[in-house]
């Protein structure tokens, strides 16, 4: 009876483990950063008053201070709502409360990757060691977008609204920093999955898939592991096995 009590709570433990909330990241100057070296890419989460985090140990909370309505124009209705609708956003600079999120390349060597011309029609056609960051897909309860300036004619990179193709990527080049807006159309968690990719000896060379977890309003859960499952399946094989003697 004890050990059966003593298994229950150590299964309890893991359970209340493997639910603790993950690293929240709600203001400040930070950077959804990219590596390489040796043929390793290290996608990660760069926060610029010192520390970084693998993607899946921490996330971005937009609370009420990233409350905002969407603007008017037609050049808006990529983010997926009408005019006026309420959304949440970062900007391209610094707002309290809010964290000031962009792309950095800059932990990437000068000279790592082939310089080519540009071809994307976002970008003026100027040779450089460009590198693409793909959104692959994501989940979430609304729709998001990422997109840089304002006024009547935002650079948008990526917006989910009309689905996820080739072209829903951001692209800048090594050594580059650059903020924009991520805007997100309702409350809850979403997960937005990449893959970087850049020109090497004439080959395009990829990243592994990677993904990065936002909470508007909503705090994000750690996912129970498959480690932590195992774990709590051999404690309880050991314990059957116990009992048969």
């Amino acid at each position: 009876m004890k050990k059966t009590l003593l298994l229950s709570f150590a299964l309890l433990g893991l359970a209340s483990f493997s639910h603790a909330q993950l690293i929240e990241l709600s203001s400040g100057h930070i950077d959804l950063g990219l590596g390489y070296e040796n043929g390793d890419w290290d996608p990660h989460i760069h926060l610029h008053g010192g520390g970084e985090f693998e993607p899946d140990e921490a996330y971005l909370y937009y609370g009420i201070a990233a409350r905002a309505n969407r603007p008017a124009g037609s050049a808006y209705d990529f983010i997926g709502v009408s005019a006026g609708s309420q959304i949440w956003r970062n900007y391209s600079n610094n707002v309290t409360g809010i964290p000031w999120l962009g792309f950095g390349f800059e932990e990437i060597a000068p000279g790592t990757f082939d310089s080519s011309v540009q071809s994307d029609p976002r970008l003026d056609p100027v040779s450089a060691e460009w590198v693409d960051v793909n959104l692959i897909s994501f989940t979430g309860p609304g729709q998001v977008s990422f997109f840089q300036g304002g006024g009547a004619s935002p650079k948008v990179w990526f917006a989910t609204s009309d689905g996820i193709d080739t072209t829903d990527k951001f692209i800048s080049t090594v050594g580059g920093h650059e903020h924009g807006s991520f805007v997100f159309t309702q409350t809850g968690i979403y997960t937005l999955t990449f893959q970087a990719s850049a020109l090497l000896n004439g080959t395009r060379v990829f990243s592994d898939e990677y993904t990065y977890s936002f909470g508007v309003e909503q705090a994000v859960p750690e996912p129970m592991t498959m480690g932590l499952l195992a774990l709590g399946a051999a404690a309880l094989a050991k314990r059957r096995k116990s009992a048969k003697k």
